[in-house]
């Protein structure tokens, strides 16, 4: 595998990473800086990738759907490719479509535990916690220290009702990376549910004043990021034109 190559794909898992942590400004910019190398490199199903991780950053996920089924049309085993489809057919409620997808996924990469957290939250908005918890579980066994994971388990047993042992998983997220405040948030909710305003009240405001301090990116890498952004976009059409036009070569 190229260097290019290699460098995309952690372009790829840095930005999962951001996202799942809420950082949707920093995980724009490494999107960003992967559809500039894929571009550069002509690979075709990264870019096709990348824009689908854009879009679905923007919260245009038709669009997203759109780009994420043609880069798995090119590279059909990638679990990549196909997290991110089965992550927006879910997103758009295509729970079905989704659970396809991850499924499908699984019996090529049986070892990849993010794969297994994005079908238990698929699960889990399905209401099937008990499939969902499983799926958490199977994910952790894989990578112990997977915080999100924790914090998704602690969301499906919140909606299950079962407060106190979602506090322990959101615990147990915060033990792993105390700057996680998507789990403080949850873990707000839990202690409202249970009864527990005033310390649901403080942990939220925590929440919030530790998502305005993780989340900010430099202005100049935001800049940067934008600057390279409408590059891209002046240049879309005839980039896209371009990978068409290989495919049928």
């Amino acid at each position: 595998m190229s260097a290019e190559l290699v460098r995309l794909k952690k372009l790829s898992l840095q930005a999962d990473e951001l996202t799942s942590s809420g950082k949707i400004e920093a995980a724009r910019i490494k999107v960003v800086d992967g559809m500039e190398l894929a571009a550069e490199i002509n690979a075709a199903p990264f870019f096709y990738f990348f824009q689908g991780e854009l879009n679905y950053l923007e919260e245009h996920l038709v669009a997203a759907t759109e780009f994420y089924r043609s880069a798995c049309e090119l590279m059909p085993k990638s679990p990549l490719m196909l997290r991110g489809l089965g992550v927006v057919y879910s997103k758009r409620g295509l729970f079905n479509k989704a659970q396809g997808i991850f499924d499908r996924a699984l019996k090529i990469h049986p070892y990849d535990f993010r794969m297994w957290r994005q079908q238990g939250v698929t699960y889990s908005k399905m209401k099937d916690f008990e499939k969902a918890l499983t799926c958490f579980d199977e994910a952790l066994a894989l990578e112990p220290n997977d915080y999100h994971s924790y914090r998704q388990r602690g969301v499906t047993l919140t909606n299950a009702g079962r407060l106190d042992e979602a506090l322990l998983m959101f615990a147990t997220a915060l033990r792993l990376n105390e700057k996680d405040f998507r789990s403080l948030y949850e873990q707000s909710r839990a202690l409202q549910k249970i009864g527990h305003g005033a310390d649901a009240a403080r942990v939220r405001s925590l929440s919030i004043e530790m998502k305005n301090q993780v989340t900010r990116v430099p202005p100049r890498e935001s800049l940067l990021a934008r600057i390279k952004m409408n590059r891209i976009r002046k240049n879309q059409e005839r980039i896209l034109s371009q990978f068409r036009s290989s495919l049928h070569v």
